[in-house]
């Protein structure tokens, strides 16, 4: 199953909106900003995965391992921004 147009547009414009604050290290850091994955939780209305496995999020969202392994890369190895990383998911996901 792949993502849905529509939770892919919802999700790029989340990061664009600059409503969340940037974490690294964890889909919610205990100061309160997020990783580019829990930003997914919450536009996937499911703040319990920002504590769950990976595995959760994937079935929920359509995303494949490899997808999420790159976005954790992008947002916690490379700290790119979340325009950055909104700007690679519109171009690749």
């Amino acid at each position: 199953m792949a993502m849905t147009p529509e939770l892919k547009a919802q999700w790029i414009a989340a990061l664009r909106s600059g409503e969340y604050t940037q974490g690294r290290g964890a889909l919610k850091t205990g100061d309160g900003g997020y990783c580019c994955l829990g930003v997914l939780c919450i536009v996937l209305k499911r703040p319990e995965f920002l504590t769950a496995t990976y595995e959760r999020l994937r079935r929920a969202s359509g995303l494949s391992s490899d997808e999420t392994d790159g976005c954790v890369e992008l947002n916690d190895v490379a700290q790119q921004s979340f325009t950055q990383i909104a700007d690679y998911i519109e171009m690749y996901l």
